[in-house]
């Protein structure tokens, strides 16, 4: 299961850390995802059918750091 309940009614009831443990869970079914990809899939399970720029911008940092890349985001 997620570690994380999701379905919430905007990105900003997520933190950061939040965001990189669903993050993480996604990964960890080992299958190779491009970044793209990976942005889909999350928002996708964060239960959200539109992805504005708050939202893209937040999961895309929740990426970069749990794939270890620095970002400024939060």
């Amino acid at each position: 299961p997620c570690p994380v309940r999701t379905y919430r009614g905007s990105i900003d009831e997520y933190s950061g850390a939040e965001l990189v443990a669903i993050v993480r869970w996604i990964e960890s079914d080992t299958l190779l995802r491009t970044e793209e990809e990976l942005l889909a899939e999350t928002v996708r399970t964060l239960g959200f059918s539109r992805r504005g720029s708050k939202i893209s911008t937040a999961v895309t940092a929740a990426i970069a750091s749990a794939r270890g890349r620095p970002t400024t985001a939060w």
